[in-house]
């Protein structure tokens, strides 16, 4: 989140008006800048105590005065004045009160104000500011402080202004936006909308503006506002989503990609720029048991079930490995030394309650849907957060993926299953894949457990994908994206789809999940269809994930981990790396037994390295080209020189590179363990 608030620029003046030169407007009239022609459009509504002042309350005349030329961008004054009948106390005094304004018809229940919340004054005077083009009703009360009775009167002003649209036309000027950014799954054009309105709005302390119109105009609004007009943005990229409450405060359940899941963007709403992610991401995507830990009114509604965390955004963004990468190995070594459960405290005790019950809810979610084995055993995970501490327990077997909430898991494509087009869905893979026609006998086989519906389609395309030969083309993340889009979608990619998938590779994805992501597409459910196969659910999501061993067959990109033992070798022994040595560390972070970090140390702090006994700035700077990839920048290079100066040990500053937020990125891109 880069700021909030919104951009649009005021005109540089106000437009002039005469005091003297007003516009009663009489009743509930009507002003549009090209017409200043009054027309009484409602009736006065009478409140009173009794009946003598209900007969006083009728007597009461009163008449909204405004500018004749009405402007947005600007405050516009209106005056009220009351008359009564001539018999009429003429000592009466009366109390004002701007209750609220609707924007269209007072009958769509809309306010923009919040009514609760307005007070009767002695002035008569009051102002509001137009932002959008349209039609708003403003409601007054006017009080007889002799009789108590009271008057609402409705004005009506439509206002037109190039400069400031619409609310319907802002609506779909954002909905084009989140298209042309290339938003093609309900998650992206959810994830993109609600990062727009955390751009575009602040929160409301004055607790006003509790609509749409407040979010999406005037860059402010309560919880209220933001969930009215998330609803609004998402229905107009075709998202079903709705209010939810609890707690005095409200937010919405949002349908993703077929499932339901709870959505705070006014709690992701933190109102600075300088926050992590996860502040500003975290109620984005959760389940009801979630949302409750939160919000513990919260109830889950029958109709629309929150249950699962597969489009939650740590989950598809990679993030939560930054979460739960601290569990792995514990789990892993628990496992293999046949011990039946853990308990780890988890190293962020410091952070609020909530934060905690939230991000390691979801790394528990994440650590579940991972493939484990335990003495070559495979296991099924167990895990949950409470009071500083996860807990995990596993037992022998698969986990049964079944159908995620709102999928059958079925979907097959029909009951003619030919058996030529069957035979032509696994050439196709081979000639994809393997870049090679079909062997008789491997044809054979799997056209045969197709038939049987022994394999489904995706579990055939994992065959292929994951198979020694297709593996031994070390292909890099853009080249394995495109392969995936031939074999599941029968078509070369388009860019702004490749750019996202391989964003999110490099983001930490593994090629498990998003070989689920092609999998699970709508184009691959079709392209089963058309061959007569049943598609079938996503694959089992492994600890770690495939990485290629070697330089790219197809465009001869050095492999990851090769790059990153490459790059250690040059800059901090200023030499290419012997073989035996490269072989020795790339093996042991592609195995996991080292971490980055743990890498980066072994250079470092290497009697090669310490035996050039660089100076202080000297050392600063190859600890950006080893971490970061890049040269220091001045700033943050002279921060670092000053802290050694100032008698900070080099083992803490190669920890803070080692914590930095580039570092920890540059081990996702590459698959490697950060720490």
């Amino acid at each position: 989140m880069t700021g909030h608030g919104t951009d649009r620029s005021e005109p540089a003046e106000e437009p002039e008006s005469d005091p003297d030169e007003n516009t009663a407007i009489d009743h509930a009239d009507i002003i549009t800048p090209e017409d200043d022609t009054l027309r009484d459009i409602t009736v006065i509504e009478t409140y009173t105590e009794d009946e003598t002042a209900e007969i006083a309350a009728q007597d009461m005349e009163i008449c909204v005065n405004a500018p004749a030329n009405i402007r947005c961008g600007v405050d516009t004054t209106f005056t009220l004045t009351v008359s009564e009948g001539a018999d009429a106390d003429s000592d009466i005094s009366y109390k004002y009160m701007f209750q609220t304004v609707y924007y269209g018809a007072v009958s769509e229940g809309h306010y923009l104000m919040d009514p609760s919340r307005q007070k009767y004054q002695d002035s008569n005077t009051f102002t509001f500011k137009f932002t959008a083009s349209g039609t708003y009703m403003l409601c007054f009360y006017v009080m007889n402080m002799s009789t108590f009775a009271y008057q609402r009167r409705y004005a009506q002003v439509t206002v037109s202004d190039a400069a400031y649209p619409s609310l319907d036309t802002v609506v779909s000027n954002v909905a084009a936006q989140c298209l042309a950014a290339g938003c093609k799954t309900d998650y992206e054009k959810a994830l993109w909308m609600h990062d727009w309105l955390l751009n575009h709005c602040v929160y409301d302390i004055s607790l006003n503006y509790c609509s749409d119109e407040g979010a999406l105009t005037r860059g402010s609004g309560t919880c209220e506002a933001y969930t009215a007009a998330y609803t609004r943005l998402l229905a107009a990229v075709g998202i079903d989503a709705a209010r939810v409450t609890g707690n005095g405060h409200c937010w919405n359940v949002v349908k993703m990609d077929g499932s339901w899941y709870q959505t705070d963007v006014t709690w992701d709403d933190n109102g600075y720029s300088s926050i992590d992610s996860y502040e500003s991401h975290m109620y984005f995507g959760l389940t009801d048991t979630l949302m409750q830990a939160v919000h513990s009114e919260h109830t889950a509604q029958t109709n629309r079930p929150c249950g699962t965390l597969a489009d939650n955004y740590f989950i598809q963004s990679g993030e939560i490995s930054d979460w739960d990468s601290e569990f792995i190995s514990p789990i892993q070594q628990a496992m293999d030394a046949g011990k039946e459960s853990l308990t780890v405290t988890v190293s962020r005790t410091g952070l609020p309650d909530v934060y905690k019950t939230v991000m390691y809810g979801i790394a528990a979610y994440d650590l579940m849907s991972k493939f484990w084995t335990g003495g070559g055993t495979t296991m099924t995970l167990s895990a949950s957060y409470a009071d500083n501490a996860m807990s995990f327990t596993w037992k022998e077997g698969s986990r049964d993926t079944g159908s995620e909430s709102g999928n059958t898991g079925t979907d097959a494509a029909g009951e003619d299953e030919d058996t030529a087009d069957v035979s032509d869905f696994v050439t196709r893979l081979y000639e994809v894949c393997l870049d090679r026609k079909p062997d008789a006998k491997g044809l054979a086989g799997w056209c045969a457990q197709l038939r049987a519906g022994t394999k489904t389609g995706t579990q055939v395309a994992y065959g292929f994908i994951f198979s020694s030969e297709f593996k031994n083309r070390n292909l890099c993340n853009a080249d394995y994206v495109e392969y995936l889009y031939k074999a599941f979608m029968g078509r070369s990619s388009d860019s702004t789809g490749k750019k996202s998938w391989i964003a999110r590779l490099e983001a930490g994805k593994t090629r498990e999940e998003v070989f689920n992501g092609f999998a699970m597409s709508d184009e691959f459910k079709s392209l089963c269809a058309d061959y007569g196969i049943v598609r079938g659910q996503q694959i089992a999501v492994p600890v770690y994930g495939t990485m290629p061993t070697g330089s790219c067959s197809v465009c001869g990109e050095i492999d990851g981990v090769t790059a990153f033992v490459t790059r250690l070798y040059e800059t901090c022994l200023g030499r290419e790396p012997d073989a035996a040595g490269l072989k020795s560390w790339t093996e042991k972070l592609r195995n996991h037994t080292i971490t980055g970090a743990q890498a980066a140390y072994g250079f470092i702090f290497s009697k090669e390295f310490t035996g050039r006994n660089y100076s202080n700035a000297d050392y600063v700077e190859h600890l950006y080209l080893a971490f970061l990839g890049r040269a220091s920048d001045a700033a943050g290079k002279a921060g670092w020189v000053r802290k050694l100066a100032s008698g900070t040990s080099r083992k803490k500053v190669f920890d803070g590179f080692v914590g930095s937020s580039e570092f920890t990125n540059i081990c996702r891109k590459y698959g490697i363990i950060k720490e």
